[in-house]
């Protein structure tokens, strides 16, 4: 038997060809249109209001929840520890950390409050941690961060706390961007390294979504919009779409199942706020807040979050409250 063979003409391989670079064509458009932010008008706003001044000041500060209360500490040569309670809209002092600090890294597990690194008041980094008993208001000192560093980021997740990165060596004349990951056992009291972030960066903010970490924003010489995710179980991480503002020093809180970037050191007068659907692996803009806010503490207790101190507004405490529209 003859095998037959068909000739194509030059004009249907231009076709052919023609088609394929429109297929081709579409698809880039496609991937480069889930790249870039989507705008979601009037999907839910924060309403703030002003809340009871703390009787410190406070900025380049942490704040944390136990239970429903908020805590507040760093950002004063005092070592100044004070709670908030919501429901009674009241403060009160409680014992002052050890070691006065800036820009340290804080966490909660157990019944317990760790404050991390720092920068301390004769401005030289700090490799030293702290645990607080919420029970005895009483602090302790616990095995050293295997580096000193400052403007780091820290979550609690089953039992253990995870530090990412931020600024590692003697202060902020003799420093540089880490990528590390420290993982901190309070049962052992011992460190150990996981897997380095995909960028080394300072500033940046991080939450525990869905079982990993979210890890977002900062600074590498310039702000940051990445986003990557990390696996404690398989020590990995994994690339998220990027928000669509980058800075560092802002606030970044769960809510409902969706993360809240909050603010942040941005040239303008208004504090974006965007919101992250892992779900969709998408950001929202949302209406930015009417006034800026940066290098502030920042706890979600109930259904409000909580903006403590921060530059230049250190005793301020705003309370923001979502409306759906």
């Amino acid at each position: 038997m003859k095998r037959i063979m068909q000739m194509r003409s030059p004009q249907t391989c231009v076709i052919s060809t023609m088609r394929i670079a429109t297929v081709l064509l579409m698809y880039s458009l496609l991937l480069a249109c889930h790249a870039q932010p989507v705008e979601r008008q009037s999907y839910t706003t924060l309403e703030w209001t002003e809340g009871p001044a703390p009787q410190n000041d406070y900025q380049y500060n942490i704040a944390l929840t136990a239970g429903d209360l908020v805590y507040v500490t760093g950002g004063n040569r005092q070592g100044s520890l004070e709670v908030f309670d919501p429901a009674a809209g009241t403060w009160m002092r409680l014992q002052d950390a050890p070691l006065p600090r800036y820009f340290a890294a804080g966490a909660v597990t157990g019944e317990a409050l760790y404050l991390i690194g720092g920068l301390d008041t004769s401005q030289h980094y700090t490799a030293s941690v702290y645990r607080y008993d919420i029970a005895s208001d009483t602090w302790t000192r616990r095995q050293d961060l295997p580096t000193r560093a400052c403007r780091l980021a820290a979550v609690a997740f089953d039992g253990k706390i995870f530090v990412f990165g931020g600024l590692v060596g003697a202060d902020d004349r003799n420093f540089e961007n880490s990528a590390a990951v420290h993982i901190y056992d309070p049962a052992g009291d011992e460190w150990i390294s996981g897997a380095s972030m995909p960028v080394a960066r300072h500033a940046h903010a991080a939450v525990v979504v869905d079982h990993r970490i979210l890890v977002v924003g900062g600074y590498h010489k310039g702000p940051l919009n990445t986003a990557d995710v990390y696996d404690p179980v398989r020590n990995s991480w994994s690339a998220r779409s990027p928000m669509p503002t980058a800075r560092g020093f802002f606030g970044l809180v769960t809510l409902e199942g969706l993360v809240y970037a909050i603010a942040g050191r941005v040239p303008a007068d208004r504090g974006p706020i965007e919101q992250y659907d892992p779900e969709q692996d998408a950001w929202f803009r949302m209406e930015p807040m009417p006034f800026v806010r940066q290098r502030f503490g920042i706890a979600v207790s109930g259904d409000k979050v909580f903006l403590i101190g921060g530059e230049g507004t250190s005793r301020s405490v705003l309370i923001g409250e979502f409306e759906k529209q």
